[in-house]
């Protein structure tokens, strides 16, 4: 999993830290950077005590 360059560069930003980035600018993500986001993204789940909702890009119907 690549992490695009955009968003690479808002946490390089934010961290003050210069990670490895591939030919596109996008960072690579390690097997403890995707389990730290897949805990994160299961506990705010479990805070709010339903499951996550996506929608498409135009968005949902009411």
């Amino acid at each position: 999993m690549i992490v695009p360059r955009t968003m690479t560069a808002i946490f390089n930003g934010e961290t003050g830290e210069d990670g490895a980035v591939d030919i596109h600018g996008g960072t690579s993500l390690t097997a403890d950077d995707r389990l730290f986001i897949q805990e994160q993204a299961r506990g705010s789940r479990d805070a709010a005590g339903e499951a996550p909702r996506f929608f498409d890009s135009v968005g949902p119907e009411d």
